[in-house]
């Protein structure tokens, strides 16, 4: 009988173990540092434009803005000149507008003028067709947070000026009952009413002026006889009057509203534009 034959054992199984220098290293994501650095940057600029900012702020100037005049009465869409004054800096100009928005009225900057041997901002006030009390504001160029305000009465009774004397009750009128005509221009309703002695704000204090009915006028002051001067005016509508003092003094006045104790003019001459409160001297 022939042996038995015994099956050699199966070889084991190796399974390959690669070293760790073969082994696959992934690298992990880097951190990206651009954030960061953006973050930094817009932080800087916030600052530097906060100080910016700042830095103009604190530094404008404190101005002071005056309005000529302060309160003023305009007949329903007549118009008026409007002057501000700015101390305290270079920058004289101003921004205009009118605190009620446009139901209040417009207003037209002229720029800088002269007035009174002074340069200021001139503008031009078109009242509205509705009565009211509005305001217009002068803003500071130069600092914003300087302003200084117009009241203006449209329509109605002109309220006194305080800056004027009050004037005392007087008798009746020598104004004469018609209306003269002027030696030129046009023949005015307003001629019978401007007739006669005005004393204005403009300095000095006993300035008169004298209207007369033959197209004379004078301005005389005894306290300071070199602001004295004469002339002949005429109209050139029922409004408009031209007044010539002589030596190229040419002055054109619009007469917005005249009454037994006022009369409001607004002025435009060689020295620029301005509004005028003639109070009737007794």
């Amino acid at each position: 009988m022939a042996p038995a034959v015994t099956a050699a054992p199966a070889p084991a199984v190796e399974y390959y173990q690669p070293s760790a220098e073969t082994q696959i290293f992934q690298t992990p994501p880097k951190k990206s540092s651009a954030g960061p650095i953006i973050i930094v940057v817009i932080v800087l600029a916030a600052l530097g434009a906060g100080g910016w900012f700042g830095w103009k702020y604190f530094t404008r100037p404190d101005v002071t803005v005056t309005t000529i005049p302060q309160k003023t009465h305009v007949a329903l869409g007549g118009k008026t000149s409007l002057e501000a004054s700015v101390s305290g800096s270079t920058d004289t100009d101003v921004d205009w507008s009118v605190q009620e928005g446009s139901k209040g009225g417009q207003v037209a900057a002229l720029g800088a003028v002269m007035s009174s041997g002074q340069v200021r901002a001139g503008a031009t006030y078109t009242a509205p067709s509705t009565p009211g009390t509005f305001h217009v504001i002068a803003t500071s160029h130069a600092n914003p947070s300087r302003t200084a305000k117009v009241e203006i009465v449209v329509g109605g009774t002109a309220e006194p000026d305080s800056s004027l004397p009050t004037p005392q009750p007087s008798g009746p009128t020598t104004a004469p009952t018609t209306t003269p005509a002027p030696t030129a221009g046009v023949a005015s309703p307003m001629a019978a009413q401007i007739v006669g002695t005005w004393r204005g704000p403009v300095p000095p204090a006993d300035m008169t002026t004298t209207i007369g009915a033959d197209s004379s006028i004078s301005m005389a002051s005894p306290s300071n006889p070199q602001k004295n001067a004469s002339g002949t005016y005429r109209f050139t509508d029922n409004s408009h009057l031209e007044v010539d003092f002589g030596n190229g003094d040419v002055r054109k006045w619009e007469i917005v509203s005249v009454d037994n104790a006022y009369m409001r003019v607004s002025s435009q001459s060689k020295d620029g534009s301005s509004a005028i409160v003639f109070a009737k001297a007794q």
